[in-house]
């Protein structure tokens, strides 16, 4: 799950199969999820949209990882 734009309530969760998301959707839009008075909506991202997606909110954090001089390569590294 990704709490991208977490300031106007969007959060994005990755699913490993199509069906997994397909129902997901289904689910939370039969029992009409509430979050305080916000109603929860959930919509596939399909197309430009996923590959936008993509490019924008995955790809540079899973980059951003591999760069040395990553605090994450700095803790997990063998001295």
């Amino acid at each position: 799950m990704d709490f991208h734009g977490k300031d106007k309530g969007i959060a994005f969760v990755r699913f490993t199969t199509p069906d997994g998301a397909k129902t997901a959707q289904s689910d939370v839009s039969s029992k009409k999820i509430k979050i305080g008075d916000a109603d929860v909506v959930a919509r596939i991202l399909e197309g430009d949209e996923e590959k936008k997606y993509w490019a924008e909110k995955v790809t540079p954090y899973t980059t951003a990882k591999a760069k040395p001089g990553n605090r994450f390569n700095k803790k997990h590294r063998k001295e």
